[in-house]
């Protein structure tokens, strides 16, 4: 197998598998995963899942969220399609889940869409912040849990979590481009962002906190 791409046919799933989802396919081929992440205490685990029903024909943009310590299904967030724009269609909005995070500190999740933020508490799963309109295509939390750095179009923005206002927009020349990803280090020490250009810079986040805080 060493060196060999396992294809998901030749996977076979153990009869006791508890849920599709970890399986190496999708439940059914209305729907694809877009993205996925685990709780960094090990207690979740959330897949996102762009979704065309069978009913109405629209298209759902849902994360399903696992327990790891009873292997079920524990809940579905139904990420709201915006009204009024053009979806799939040449210039259109695809709208869709780019990115979900867990925070570090297991608090918060944040999931990302080419048409919006919003940021969840685990404590009972409540909207603690949404925002509209914006293009997220990838997010990171630092290991403190106190700010989320989000990519777009051309820049990344620092925003705090609990009052969720921006603090902070790294920017570089040449860093335009719709595929930015963000990253910051465990020890909270450096932040990365990337897209294409080619290019990957690395800015001193413990400075930039300095600044900040």
């Amino acid at each position: 197998m060493k060196g060999k791409a396992v294809s998901h046919y030749e996977i076979d799933p153990v009869k006791n598998d508890w849920n599709t989802a970890i399986k190496f396919r999708n439940e059914t081929i209305n729907q694809r995963y877009t993205a996925i992440d685990f709780s960094h205490n090990n207690r979740w685990i959330g897949a996102a899942i762009k979704n065309r029903n069978r009913d109405t024909g629209e298209n759902e943009n849902i994360v399903k969220i696992w327990n790891l310590e009873s292997k079920t299904l524990h809940r579905i967030l139904n990420i709201e399609i915006p009204k009024n724009i053009e979806l799939d269609t040449p210039g259109g909005v695809r709208y869709e889940i780019t990115s979900i995070c867990f925070s570090p500190d297991n608090r918060f999740l944040a999931v990302g869409t080419d048409y919006g933020l919003t940021i969840y508490n685990l404590s009972d799963w409540t909207i603690l912040h949404h925002e509209p309109e914006k293009y997220v295509s990838d997010i990171a939390f630092s290991f403190d849990g106190k700010v989320l750095a989000m990519a777009d179009r051309r820049k990344l923005t620092l925003w705090t979590i609990e009052t969720f206002t921006p603090i902070a927009v790294l920017s570089g020349k040449g860093i335009m481009s719709t595929s930015l990803v963000v990253e910051i280090s465990p020890d909270d020490k450096y932040i990365a962002g990337g897209g294409m250009d080619g290019i990957v810079r690395i800015w001193d986040f413990e400075k930039i906190k300095e600044k900040l805080y």
